[in-house]
C-alpha cells in the first residue's frame, strides 16, 4: 500500500468525521466506498489505526502528544449539534502522522475528528431509515428555528421541538411532508406537483408559495396563515375521500382548525405574529476553489441523501461555483457538467458516474 494513498485518506474530511463520530449514514457510505475495492479495506484499517496509535501514545511528551492536541483543538464541542462543520486548518497533524508512521511509530488511529464546512450547520436532528421506502424524520432539538432543504428547492424552517417527516427524493406526482409542531414553509414552484402539508387533522395543499403551519400537539387548534400566493385547506378525511377544499387562502389570510370539535374556521386577516418569517440560518453555496468531493459531501448532508461516487478520481478536482436556488437536480447538473460525469438515483442514493478534472 503507498503511504501517499494514506496521506489522502487522512486528508479526508468525511473520512476523520467518520472515524471520530460514526453514525448510520456515515457507515453506510464507507463500507460502500471499502467494497468498491478489497485494497480499500486494508486502507481503511490502516488510517485507523495511525490515528489510534497516537491517541493511545498521547500522554508521552513527544510527537504524537503534540498530534493529538492538535487533533483536538479542531473538535467542536456543541452537544446539541448532529452536523456541525467549520473550516480550519488541520493538515499540519495529518503531515506529522504520515511522519510518524513512516518512521514506523504509528500503530492505529481511531479517532474522529468533527468534519469542517463553514457552510453547513444544522441543529436540527435527523434518522435515517434503513428502509428506502420509509420517511426521514428531521426533529429540532434546540432552542432556535432550524433550515430544512428538500430536492425540489423547497425549504422549511422548523421551529423549536417540531418535527418533519417527508420522502427522501418525495413523490413522483405529488410532494408531501408531515409536520407534529410549528414551521414556515416557502415551497417552489411545480405546477404539476401539488406539495401537501399534514398537520393534525388538516391538509394543506399549494403549487407553490409561502405560509406558516402552527400545529403544536399541546395546543386545542392548529393555525394556517399564508404570507404570499394561496393555499387550500382541506380536513384530512376530505382530502382523502377527494372532497373540495374547505377554503382558498390569499395572503394575509388565516384558517383555524378548532381539534376538538373537528370544526374549521376562515379568519380573513391573520394573525401578523403568524406572517413573521422566522430567522434560520443560512447555509451558502458559494464556492471558490473547493474540491468537488467536498461540495457533493455537503450536498449529502444538506439534503440527507448518500451521494455515492469515486473519490479516488474526483479528489484533486476543484470548482468555483454558485449553487444557491436551484434543485437539487440543477446543483448536480452543474457539478456533473464541469468534470463530465453523469449521475442517477439507485434505491435511496445517488451516484455520481465518471468524472475527471478538466
Amino acid at each position: 500500500m503507498r503511504e501517499l494513498d494514506c496521506w489522502s485518506l487522512l486528508e479526508d474530511e468525511l473520512f476523520v468525521q467518520w472515524v471520530l463520530q460514526p453514525d448510520p449514514s456515515s457507515d453506510l457510505y464507507w463500507e460502500t466506498w471499502a467494497n468498491q475495492d478489497p485494497k480499500r479495506v486494508g486502507l481503511i484499517l490502516r488510517a485507523k489505526d495511525i490515528i489510534l496509535g497516537i491517541r493511545q501514545s498521547s500522554s508521552n511528551n513527544g510527537l504524537s502528544g503534540e498530534i493529538w492536541k492538535g487533533i483536538q483543538n479542531e473538535l467542536h464541542t456543541e452537544s446539541v449539534v448532529q452536523m456541525s462543520f467549520s473550516r480550519r486548518p488541520y493538515r499540519w497533524w495529518v503531515a506529522a502522522a504520515i511522519l510518524v508512521l513512516l518512521a514506523g511509530a504509528g500503530t492505529a488511529l481511531w479517532i474522529g475528528y468533527r468534519p469542517r464546512v463553514d457552510f453547513l450547520r444544522t441543529a436540527a436532528k435527523v434518522t435515517h431509515p434503513k428502509d428506502v421506502n420509509a420517511p426521514v424524520t428531521c426533529f429540532n432539538e434546540t432552542e432556535k428555528p432550524q433550515k430544512v432543504y428538500l430536492i425540489d428547492g423547497s425549504t422549511i424552517i422548523l421551529e423549536p421541538h417540531s418535527t418533519l417527516s417527508y420522502a427522501r427524493f418525495l413523490d413522483s406526482k405529488t410532494r408531501e411532508v408531515t409536520l407534529r409542531g410549528n414551521a414556515f414553509f416557502e415551497i417552489a414552484r411545480d405546477p404539476n406537483r401539488p406539495f401537501l402539508v399534514r398537520s393534525g387533522g388538516l391538509v394543506t395543499r399549494v403549487l407553490g408559495t409561502s405560509f406558516r403551519v402552527n400545529a403544536d400537539p399541546g395546543t386545542e387548534d392548529v393555525h394556517v396563515a399564508v404570507r404570499t400566493g394561496k393555499v387550500s385547506i382541506y380536513k384530512a378525511a376530505d382530502f382523502d375521500k377527494g372532497q373540495k377544499a374547505f377554503c382558498v387562502l390569499l395572503p394575509h389570510q388565516e384558517a383555524v382548525f378548532h381539534k376538538r370539535n373537528q370544526n374549521l374556521a376562515f379568519q380573513p386577516n391573520a394573525d401578523a405574529q403568524l406572517l413573521v418569517r422566522p430567522t434560520a440560518e443560512v447555509i451558502s453555496m458559494d464556492f471558490d476553489d473547493v474540491p468537488v468531493t467536498n461540495i457533493l459531501d455537503e450536498l449529502s448532508k444538506m439534503y440527507h441523501i448518500n451521494i455515492m461516487y469515486d473519490r479516488d478520481s474526483l479528489q484533486q478536482c476543484r470548482l468555483t461555483t454558485s449553487l444557491h436556488e436551484e434543485k437539487l437536480s440543477d446543483k448536480l447538473d452543474i457539478i456533473c457538467k464541469a468534470i463530465n460525469a453523469n449521475y442517477r438515483t439507485q434505491d435511496d442514493h445517488i451516484i455520481i458516474d465518471g468524472g475527471h478534472c478538466p
